[in-house]
């Protein structure tokens, strides 16, 4: 079926024409039900005039979005990982589906997971894919800013609390939280950090979560793991000390509460009384033998 594209053309108004316009703009508008009743052939005339125009328009802006991925995707490094978020600004997602496609079909790209691809690094040796730490990379950095940080046994591991590694990467970040995603071999799980990531607190937002669940510590006894703790924030600047304390007030009343009890075996006044503050007197909180490693966590209603 032709459109005859000359709109003074009688051709135009032919019934198939006018199923025609009725089935593209709904092709492109899948939301935008014709429905509209048409009476009379002036009134037929306008309604057609507006179909073509919206048909036409919509054509230009696919061809449009499909123009600008391409130029986009040409800039990226080899090697890059991207999404959907990267085309967030073209406001139109099908048309962006629809342009990756295209991108994959002639291999200028390929997918790496639902939603996620990567433009291949050409060597001597072929086509290669991303490595482990770049897929992982992806969801930690981001333009050069921080969007997450390794927490759970990951943060464990790293800080040297336990020498277990787990098969899953546990991310906390600030926005996608409770999904779990499998990229290739490497499995993903996100959880959701109680304070804004930035530049200046991600190294110390691992330590907060490390005392917020000292008890999930695997093969680790509460004294060690209380020990370690408290000598890496004793190493800790007073300007990083001071960040760490006002991060501790976005997690639990337990969490401030190690902190200060540690801070106060530290001398640090300052920012003892301002966790001090922020917690009630007469709630206690159990942690089994911690007086014994820690003196001061009596001061703080540990039981």
């Amino acid at each position: 079926m032709k459109l005859c594209v000359n709109c003074r053309d009688e051709k135009f108004f032919a019934p198939t024409n006018i199923k025609f316009l009725c089935y593209r703009l709904s092709f492109h508008n899948p939301s935008r039900g014709i429905e509209k009743k048409i009476e009379g052939v002036s009134e037929m005339k306008s309604f057609l005039y507006i179909l073509h125009f919206n048909y036409v328009r919509l054509s230009t802006m696919g061809q449009s979005v499909n123009r600008q991925v391409r130029k986009r995707v040409k800039g990226f490094k080899e090697g890059r990982i991207f999404d959907y978020d990267d085309f967030q600004d073209l406001d139109n997602i099908k048309a962006i589906a629809i342009s990756l496609c295209r991108l994959i079909k002639t291999k200028k790209i390929q997918r790496l997971a639902k939603g996620k691809f990567y433009k291949p690094k050409c060597t001597r040796f072929g086509e290669l894919p991303p490595t482990e730490s770049e897929i992982i990379n992806q969801f930690l950095e981001r333009d050069r800013r921080p969007i997450g940080y390794f927490t759970g046994n990951s943060a464990f591991n790293k800080l040297g609390l336990t020498t277990q590694v787990s098969n899953v990467f546990k991310i906390a970040t600030n926005g996608q939280i409770g999904q779990k995603q499998l990229i290739g071999r490497i499995k993903i799980r996100f959880t959701k950090c109680p304070v804004t990531i930035t530049k200046e607190n991600i190294d110390l937002l691992p330590i907060l979560d490390c005392l917020k669940n000292i008890l999930s510590i695997p093969d680790a006894s509460l004294p060690d793991s209380i020990s370690r703790l408290y000598q890496m924030i004793f190493n800790l600047k007073v300007a990083e000390r001071n960040k760490l304390s006002e991060c501790s007030l976005g997690y639990n009343p337990r969490t401030r509460a190690l902190l200060g009890a540690m801070l106060e075996k530290m001398g640090d006044r300052k920012n003892l009384r301002k966790l001090k503050r922020t917690l009630n007197p007469l709630t206690n909180y159990k942690l089994e033998g911690i007086n014994n490693t820690l003196p001061q966590a009596s001061n703080w209603n540990f039981v």
